[in-house]
């Protein structure tokens, strides 16, 4: 844990708020006139974010600290729906933070931007999006329940980023609650339209400017710069490092996009970057091998397990549907949402049940469209299962120009999951020592293409490697011709690698009653579960399974129902696995309509 003035403001004390010689109401006047002369001090600011298990009580402790620290007047409920940063009528109604809240209050001369994070593991990439941007982070815990499965999730999520933490123990006032055993979770505005959260690393940001999106390689505006109260916003002229803002103006960023002062700006960092091989290990490059353009380590986003089908009320509605999905997806990176070219039909893809819920009921209360979801379906990936090498030529003539390529590929079963760049197989023969670089790229465009969906259900293939045994071009070949050419050569070469259907596995922790645990353990079985192990935790069971999602739609109500309401479970990405033959034909059929034989 690195050492950080973070530590500073540890030592809350609300006697000091409640002692202040003014009236209550005018607290948080007094503590911003004190604070602007500070604002430009990046040693006065400090960005923490509040994490935990879902119900640890996260909201309610940030409540508390808006209370003491004089921000609100009262102290919000979450029962009663009256908390300052869950404003979306769906938080308010569930009684569960969904989305991230950013709040600024002032304790101690200092500046404090105060970020309330959901605790359900639907909601995991609210969390990885704000930790990226913090300095420090509170960890709620439970007492009465001990360490859960989402706290463990979102604690290694900040020591990705080598965040400050300290924990904060909770609901020490319940009967069950031990100390001892406790130690051993991009908004859009329909009035100020997409508004994005910036963290300021260094400079100033000014309202009426111009910033280069070095990811998008786009210039944006900076319409109007916003401070940020839960779903209140204050216009502010400019703001300095250290700060997270909010920009309304922006059109093409998006989470985790890296934001420099001018595109000039960006290329001395570039030529900076390519000088200096020692370069701090917080910049890294999408090619590490070309060096092509420093930016801020993004977000690992994971992998969305179900998809369904999500269809306007109407034909006059989809374009409005359209622009809901265009706007949730920038707000949450691991929501996707691409048109099958077969069916025709808009297909939605996340992390869960509730996520996708959340999504439809969003759709419905913000954009006024009741849009219809279909069947919950697994998202399945694609591998081989051998090696396969191919060689491809096209050779055709468009209008006065003759375009010729061959090119040869091997695929085979790769540790990765996901294809990173094709691999250049060396020979006397071959001319890839001199292969230029727009060439080899759309090679790489074309096989991308190829592996974005399978030919047995059309899922993204993963886990594969390819290489490139050689490659011959005539001149004033177009680029498109390239990819084309790679397209249709990595298409057959996955039709003879024999690909097969890989069914996403969860890790799975329920926690229960020893009178409910040979029932729960019953019902894993028959689930395809492999159980891990069993922990006594207490007078509670903590069973720790693998078990695959197609087996686990529907588990919270099953779970409800053997255990009389008094067990909970979590989940999240563990691998993928091939399915079995017998398996592959049944998902094959129920997809298609059509029995498969291998």
């Amino acid at each position: 844990m690195r050492s950080s003035p973070f530590y500073l403001w540890n030592g809350i004390r609300p006697t000091i708020v409640n002692n202040l010689a003014l009236p209550f109401s005018t607290t948080k006047n007094v503590f911003q006139k004190k604070m602007s002369k500070k604002e430009t001090d990046m040693t006065k600011i400090r960005n923490i974010g509040v994490m935990a298990h879902i119900d640890a009580g996260k909201t309610t402790t940030t409540e508390r600290i808006l209370y003491y620290t004089g921000f609100s007047r009262y102290m919000g409920n979450v029962d009663d729906g009256s908390t300052v940063t869950d404003y979306m009528e769906q938080e308010r109604d569930r009684g569960i933070t969904i989305t991230s809240a950013a709040i600024t209050c002032y304790w101690k001369k200092h500046k404090i931007n105060l970020i309330d994070t959901p605790g359900h593991v639907d909601f995991t990439v609210e969390v990885e999006r704000a930790l990226r941007v913090l300095d420090g982070a509170v960890a709620i815990l439970d007492a009465s329940a001990g360490v859960e499965a989402q706290t463990l999730t979102v604690w290694r999520q900040a020591e990705r980023y080598s965040i400050p933490r300290l924990i904060f123990l909770n609901k020490l006032d319940k009967p069950n609650a031990n100390v001892e055993l406790s130690l051993k979770s991009i908004i859009h505005d329909k009035q100020r339209g997409m508004l994005t959260f910036l963290r300021i690393y260094n400079g100033e940001v000014k309202s009426g400017t111009n910033i280069y999106n070095v990811n998008q390689k786009k210039t944006e505006k900076v319409n109007r710069l916003l401070q940020v109260d839960a779903d209140e916003f204050q216009d502010i002229s400019q703001a300095s490092s250290g700060n997270i803002v909010c920009v309304s103006g922006f059109k093409e960023t998006i989470t985790g996009d890296t934001l420099v002062s001018s595109a000039s700006a960006a290329q001395s960092a570039q030529r900076a970057h390519k000088n200096n091989k020692s370069t701090s290990a917080e910049l890294l490059t999408d090619d590490t091998e070309s060096l092509d353009t420093p930016v801020l380590a993004g977000l690992e986003i994971p992998s969305p397990v179900f998809f369904c089908s999500v269809e306007a009320p109407s034909i006059s509605s989809q374009k409005d549907l359209d622009y809901a999905l265009e706007c949730l997806q920038r707000e949450d990176p691991s929501l996707s949402a691409k048109l099958n070219p077969d069916t025709g039909q808009t297909i939605l893809c996340g992390m869960g049940e509730l996520h996708l819920e959340i999504v439809q009921n969003r759709i419905l209360t913000e954009y006024g469209i009741d849009a219809h979801l279909g069947p919950l379906q697994v998202a399945y990936k694609e591998t081989v299962k051998k090696e396969a090498d191919i060689t491809e030529v096209l050779d055709t003539k468009v209008g006065d120009q003759h375009h010729y390529v061959m090119l040869r590929l091997s695929v085979e079963q790769s540790s990765e999951r996901n294809f990173r760049h094709v691999e250049l197989v060396h020979t006397k023969e071959n001319n890839l020592a001199t292969i230029r670089r727009n060439h080899l790229n759309a090679i790489e465009n074309g096989i991308k293409s190829a592996l974005a969906g399978g030919p047995v259900l059309n899922f993204p293939v993963i886990h594969v490697s390819v290489s490139l045994h050689d490659f011959v071009i005539n001149r004033g070949t177009s680029l498109p011709m390239v990819s084309a050419c790679s397209i249709s050569a990595m298409q057959k070469a996955l039709q003879e690698a024999n690909t097969v259907l890989m069914e996403p596995i969860m890790k799975i922790q329920v926690t229960c009653g020893e009178l409910y645990l040979p029932s729960i353990l019953g019902d894993l079985a028959q689930r395809r579960s492999n159980i891990t192990s069993i922990q006594s935790w207490q007078n509670l069971q903590i069973i720790h399974a693998t078990t695959p999602i197609s087996e686990l739609m529907g588990y919270s109500t099953a779970l409800r129902t053997i255990s009389s309401g008094m067990a909970t479970f979590s989940l999240e990405l563990s691998h993928y696995e091939a399915l079995s033959t017998d398996l592959q034909n049944k998902v094959v059929e129920e997809t298609t309509g059509l029995s498969q034989s291998f």
